[in-house]
């Protein structure tokens, strides 16, 4: 991202997109449907899910965000909450 907005971004959104939930309505490009993952089971998702908590647990790397910069270990870990939290909030209950 140019400076001027990630500057912007940092003053303005980076408090809020750590603290507060994220609003789920951004919509990919054709050129990317490839991204969106097919449906899975409820037993293949939990344990993905398990798998990147797991990995999150254990792996103390973390990239530059892309808008926000360097972001210490608990606001990486912040922002993957409100990340999570959006994806979450599309979960379809399964009826047994």
């Amino acid at each position: 991202m140019p400076a001027p907005v990630k500057v912007l971004m940092n003053l303005m959104l980076k408090k809020r997109m750590l603290t507060r939930s994220l609003s789920p309505g951004f919509k990919l490009p054709k050129s990317a449907q490839a991204l969106v993952p097919d449906e899975t089971s409820v037993k293949e998702g939990l344990e993905l899910l398990r798998v990147a908590i797991d990995r999150l647990d254990k792996e103390t790397k973390r990239a530059p965000h892309g808008a926000f910069g360097v972001l210490s270990p608990l606001e990486w870990d912040q922002f993957q909450l409100r990340h999570c939290e959006m994806h979450l909030s599309f979960v379809v209950p399964v009826h047994a």
